[in-house]
């Protein structure tokens, strides 16, 4: 029972984890687009 409970709050933790890390990674990937975005446009003018 106890390390069922123990199992549990690991796993909930652990999703917690992977969850913030792909939420970052996106956001990581969408600042680079941005910022390709934007040395883009100053090539164009």
């Amino acid at each position: 029972m106890d390390n069922k409970e123990n199992f549990m709050k690991y796993v909930k933790q652990r999703i917690k984890k992977i969850e913030f890390n792909k939420k970052k990674r996106e956001n990581e990937a969408f600042d680079y687009h941005i910022k390709s975005v934007q040395r883009a446009s100053n090539r164009r003018r």
